[in-house]
């Protein structure tokens, strides 16, 4: 078992084969007033919690992670990263990233990464491909910022596969 599967496979895979609920970004309070949630490259600096049937939701946000040769990297958690009381939540359920893929079966997960440091979650679903990571704004890496974009292989260009699982895998 490699350290990425050991970090975020716990928390990702009780996900796969489960169909998307809803989507809900966790903004730093003052972060955003909700209008521009929307946007192609959307970036906070809280967290991405997702909910699938049958599962706990599952946070994804960014963390200073020992063991890894960038500062940050990517963080899967089953409960928040952040103290009570400083984030607000908006449900992203609706807007043109998510809304493809809510109701369809997440079909494979995949962890990207750079240097060998965990830093995107490549989420494939049965209706589409999601992408959430760590960023500096607009561009995935290390930073303390969670970027979401559909996919598009120029986003991830470079990266490598760190771990995979899929609902066909042994």
């Amino acid at each position: 078992m490699s350290s990425v599967e050991d970090a975020l496979g716990a928390a990702l895979r009780p996900a796969l084969g489960r169909p998307l609920l809803r989507a809900v970004y966790w903004c730093l309070h003052g972060e955003t007033d909700g209008t521009d949630l929307d946007s192609a490259d959307f970036y906070l600096g809280g967290e991405v919690e997702l909910h699938f049937s049958d599962t706990k939701p599952i946070a994804l946000t960014w963390a200073e992670n020992a063991g890894w040769e960038d500062h940050f990297s990517l963080q899967v958690r089953l409960s928040s990263a952040f103290k009570p009381d400083t984030l607000t939540a908006f449900d992203a359920s609706s807007l043109s990233i998510w809304k493809p893929v809510c109701g369809s079966v997440l079909n494979e997960i995949s962890v990207l990464g750079w240097e060998q440091t965990p830093h995107v979650a490549r989420l494939d679903f049965s209706s589409g491909c999601v992408l959430v990571g760590t960023s500096y704004q607009t561009k995935f890496g290390g930073g303390d910022d969670v970027l979401i974009q559909r996919f598009s292989e120029a986003a991830i260009d470079g990266a490598e596969t760190l771990w995979t699982l899929g609902l066909h895998s042994d």
